[in-house]
């Protein structure tokens, strides 16, 4: 029910069946609602509509990766 969801590496470690499958639940449950998504895999980043990128820490600045 909550507004804004945090998602930390939610799709490490899945097979390519099982990641695609909670894909599509969180698309579905996520709908109309703003998530952030932290990960490492670039294969994941087609999922997001806008992606940062942190470079350092402790993060100063945020940087928008052109896709």
């Amino acid at each position: 029910e909550a507004d804004l969801v945090l998602l930390d590496e939610a799709l490490k470690g899945l097979d390519e069946k099982t990641k695609s499958e909670v894909v599509a639940v969180l698309k579905d449950h996520l709908a109309g609602r703003t998530a952030i998504m932290i990960t490492h895999d670039k294969s994941e980043l087609s999922l997001c509509d806008v992606v940062l990128e942190v470079n350092e820490t402790p993060i100063h600045e945020l940087y928008e990766v052109a896709r």
